[in-house]
């Protein structure tokens, strides 16, 4: 037994074996023993539209809550709202899902307003392209009739 670990002890020590590979033969064996997974097949989440062009696009540049969005001047500054409103809570003692509770609300709130604000800009805007500066007031004047009236019954 000393005999065999002593002639290849001396045999690795030789010139003739540096360098040379001699777990090659199993490596080979072994790596072609690995199961190699099959390619996942493309399918259509829409007519037309494969999932492997979806899932692999960056969207984040059109995305009002990305970081290029907000380099770009066009975010919505969620996070810093966010900062803002738990740093708040946290000064008086409320908890994060109240803090959480609160920024959601307000947020959908803040989101919802200025959404019925820029469509009622924007119907102003037609109205005084279409028909002229008198009838984009007339418009406006109906659109503060309406919230008036819609506030008066709120679950309307």
């Amino acid at each position: 037994m000393d005999k065999f670990f002593e002639k290849q002890s001396t045999q690795s020590l030789h010139p003739k074996y540096i360098g040379e590979d001699f777990a090659g033969p199993q490596r080979r064996a072994f790596l072609k023993s690995i199961p190699h997974p099959k390619k996942p097949r493309d399918f259509e989440i829409a007519p037309g539209v494969l999932a492997s062009k979806v899932w692999g696009t960056d969207v984040s540049g059109c995305d009002r809550r990305s970081v290029k969005a907000q380099l770009r001047g066009c975010g919505d500054y969620r996070a810093a709202w966010w900062r803002f409103n738990s740093s708040i809570h946290r000064a008086f003692g409320r908890s994060e899902e109240q803090a959480m509770y609160s920024f959601h609300k307000w947020h959908h709130a803040i989101t919802l307003a200025r959404l019925k604000f820029e469509r009622d800009l924007d119907e102003c805007r037609r109205a005084i392209i279409k028909r002229g500066p008198m009838a984009g007031l007339a418009i406006a004047l109906e659109q503060i009739a309406r919230k008036k009236e819609n506030n008066k019954h709120p679950g309307v």
